[in-house]
């Protein structure tokens, strides 16, 4: 093989690698449905929003499918499991599904590419109010 097809070989190996970092999302721990409707029913998730408008949250989750939460305001919606996902539905804002991994009584939501949305305690019962 010459220099320079090599040079080429080596670049083209270099770019499919770099190109599928960018492209495949990063492997995470996630639970499934089962875990996630046993972990959060019933209990309040303390915690805060990872990223660029940060700020933490108290959210309660109802047996009955209610959301109870609080920020800067106090907020109500709806929750439910769905496949291993939690989606999350609230007043004039589109549903937002979440992947969730819960470890003991920590807790941490990741979007549906993988990236950490907010990350949590779990309380029993409701400490939002």
């Amino acid at each position: 093989m010459s220099i320079r097809l090599t040079k080429v070989f080596v670049f083209a190996v270099l770019a499919a690698a770099l190109l599928q970092s960018c492209v495949a999302p990063p492997q995470i721990q996630v639970s499934d449905g089962v875990t996630i409707q046993r972990e959060l029913n019933d209990r309040t998730v303390i915690g805060y929003f990872v990223g660029s408008g940060g700020g933490s949250y108290c959210e309660y989750h109802t047996p009955n499918g209610t959301v109870l939460g609080r920020d800067t305001e106090i907020y109500a919606g709806n929750w439910q499991v769905r496949g291993n996902a939690i989606c999350y539905a609230y007043p004039g804002q589109p549903e937002d599904c979440q992947q969730v991994y819960v470890s003991g009584r920590s807790v941490t939501f990741y979007d549906l590419f993988s990236n950490t949305v907010a990350r949590g305690n779990l309380a029993d019962g409701n400490l939002c109010s």
